[in-house]
């Protein structure tokens, strides 16, 4: 017996909520609602299931919003009497569904959603009835789990010939597949002028390439450039005026064809691609000489949010020369804004994180940031010292206000080292494992002492602010590492206050 629908989920978010004790609820019946109304709330509540189904783990059922035609015979009139509610369409085990709400959707334009991780069986023949509507599809999620099958039909949903394109009001589009084994055309009969969105995985450059408008704005791309395609990729972007989002996730393969080592900002690398619209950048990456080979063939404006990732293991004969100045390019302009926040972390066993935001943050902010928030950041895992070092000497420190520096475990970079490289700081954070003393005769606690001693009269003089924050480390380590030997070293400071422009510090516990 199927189990019944979570209809508390289902209309949890559509509660009303009183603005004082004095509302008469009685005076809002959803009974005495207008059609048209209720049609309106019905369409949200479609909208929070399919929001929920890629925010939520304990996702509802793709059709859970179907239980509001089977409350009452007026909510049923109204769900099968407006088509429009009928057109939020997934490709799913039962057929007969599908078939049904493409007929109950009448001309209303479709939204088609596919999950490539719970595609059924029957996944051809229903994706083949949906693609028929390509003339009034907006939304689309196609999934090509086997192009070519044993019995030699193949799944590629290729709509019959019509004898003349047709135009599609298609909007946002995603193409998914694992391998192709013979050259075709996907909807030969169809142009896609008003798209502005296009995802694309494992699915070749010449398959895609006839799809994409000049307007395009937003284009995600992973694993689909040939090692040999990469001047036909920087061509296919020097066609769209338009875009302000690229994306792009293990891009291409270069491992038997490896960029130079020798790879110098201002040596030419052939065409580049020049987006003057391009507001976000994304580039993903298992092999950093790779990325860095991408980055240095994309042009795009200084105010633009770069985000680099690169999660392979790096060891120094994987690093190419001058890849600091190439992961920081947005930086090197005349006319880039320089960053006033940054958040700095790093471990031996993890990433090392670097962020910049481009305007003055509050230490709040800095250590709740959110994904999208920061203006940069820059992922790379496993760092050798040498390029550590490296990184850290080109990282544009001299107008940071705030700056949050956060030890994630044993790592070999040299925080103290930065503090000569921040004469702007007014807000600094540190958080490390503080449950180690440091050992007062050692001639590194005599050194992060007179660092202390010396922080607002020349290393740091418009330091206002530090807090210090207790996060003990996952691995143990025999004596506290450079950045908490510093720390403590404020913490004697603060006790003996000594010094007459001792920064202030926020309360905070340290079990010592």
């Amino acid at each position: 017996m199927a189990a019944e629908p979570d209809y508390g989920f289902i209309f949890g978010a559509l509660q009303p909520t009183g603005h004082g004790s004095d509302v008469d609820h009685h005076h809002f019946r959803i009974q005495d609602l207008p059609p048209e109304l209720l049609a309106e709330v019905f369409h949200w509540c479609i909208l929070y299931v399919h929001a929920a189904r890629s925010q939520y783990r304990d996702q509802p059922t793709p059709y859970a919003w179907l239980a509001i035609r089977h409350v009452c015979r007026a909510w049923r009139a109204v769900a099968l009497g407006y088509p429009h509610l009928s057109s939020y369409i997934y490709i799913s085990n039962n057929s007969e569904c599908v078939q049904t709400m493409l007929e109950q959707s009448g001309a209303s334009l479709l939204h088609i959603y596919a999950n490539p991780a719970q595609m059924p069986p029957n996944r051809v023949e229903t994706q083949r009835r949906v693609l028929e509507h390509l003339h009034r599809t907006v939304f689309a999620q196609i999934m090509l789990l086997n192009p070519d099958d044993d019995s030699g039909t193949p799944e590629i949903p290729v709509v019959p010939r019509q004898g003349e394109i047709t135009e599609s009001p298609m909007r946002n589009l995603t193409v998914q597949c694992r391998s192709i084994s013979r050259p075709f055309v996907l909807f030969s009969d169809y142009s896609f002028p008003r798209l502005q969105e296009f995802k694309s995985t494992s699915f070749p450059l010449h398959l895609y390439r006839a799809l994409v408008p000049p307007g395009l704005r937003s284009l995600s791309l992973s694993r689909t450039v040939g090692s040999d395609q990469l001047d036909d990729f920087i061509a296919l972007l020097n066609s769209l005026p338009q875009l302000e989002s690229l994306a792009v996730d293990d891009l291409l393969d270069l491992r038997q064809d490896a960029p130079p080592q020798g790879l110098s900002p201002s040596q030419a690398v052939g065409p580049l691609a020049k987006l003057s619209r391009l507001t976000t950048l994304r580039v993903r990456d298992s092999c950093l000489a790779t990325g860095c080979y991408i980055l240095r063939r994309i042009v795009y404006l200084e105010s633009a949010v770069v985000k680099q990732n690169f999660p392979g293991l790096l060891t120094s004969e994987s690093i190419p020369e001058h890849t600091a100045e190439i992961l920081l390019a947005r930086y090197g302009s005349p006319n880039s804004t320089p960053p006033k926040t940054m958040l700095l972390s790093s471990g031996r066993a993890i990433a090392t994180r670097v962020l910049f935001w481009d305007d003055r943050l509050s230490i709040q902010d800095v250590t709740s940031w959110k994904e999208d928030d920061a203006s940069y950041e820059l992922v790379v895992n496993a760092v050798p010292p040498s390029f550590l070092l490296e990184l850290c000497q080109h990282l544009p420190l001299s107008r940071l206000r705030v700056a949050h520096l956060e030890e994630m475990g044993m790592t070999t970079l040299r925080w103290r080292a930065l503090l000569p490289r921040l004469p702007a700081l007014e807000e600094l954070s540190v958080q490390c494992d503080l449950s180690r003393k440091a050992d007062p005769a050692s001639e590194s606690y005599a050194q992060a002492k007179s660092e202390v001693a010396a922080l607002q009269q020349t290393l740091l003089p418009a330091l206002a602010v530090v807090n210090l924050l207790h996060r003990r480390a996952v691995a143990s380590r025999m004596r506290p590492s450079d950045l908490a030997t510093f720390a403590h070293a404020l913490l004697a400071q603060r006790a003996q206050h000594s010094a007459p422009r001792c920064p202030r510090f926020r309360p905070v516990s340290v079990p010592l």
